[in-house]
């Protein structure tokens, strides 16, 4: 059984976790406003297309946004 007192520091703890993750989509979403990343093969970005990463047509970039906040998930 776990004490009030420990169950008030994991919470704590997960809440500044919560914090810090969404601080950091945040700030990523802002500094990668508007910029592209080039994807020069057009099958993998078909297959991003495909993932919901990118859109239609087929151009070769991808927002970097999408890819950011893909790698923190």
């Amino acid at each position: 059984m776990h004490s009030w007192k420990n169950y008030k520091s994991e919470y704590c703890i997960l809440s500044v976790q919560y914090f810090n993750i969404l601080l950091t989509l945040l700030i990523l979403q802002n500094s990668s406003f508007g910029q592209t990343t080039l994807i020069p093969d057009t099958d993998f970005e078909s297959a991003l297309i495909d993932l919901g990463l990118d859109t239609v047509p087929v151009n070769g970039s991808v927002p970097t946004a999408n890819i950011l906040i893909q790698l923190l998930i």
